[in-house]
């Protein structure tokens, strides 16, 4: 079972990296349409913030899902 719990949590991983990946595309794009003058679409900042948020929501529960899964348990210091 906690295998199959560590694939969840590297799921979430993989999802945080898509979204933070899109960010980062969408200000590439807006940057090169300022620099280029493009007329392209971009999202406007709500939609950047959503997906940054989206982004550190996945990878927190990522991390969670993966440390309280371990053979040992969280370590509390």
């Amino acid at each position: 079972m906690a295998s199959r719990n560590n694939w969840w949590g590297r799921l979430f991983f993989v999802l945080s990296a898509v979204a933070a990946a899109l960010y980062v595309a969408n200000i590439a794009v807006g940057m090169a349409a300022v620099k280029l003058g493009w007329k392209l679409a971009r999202l406007n900042d709500v939609w950047e913030f959503l997906i940054v948020l989206v982004a550190m929501i996945l990878f927190v529960s990522g991390l969670l899902m993966v440390e309280g899964k371990r053979p040992d348990g969280p370590q509390l210091h």
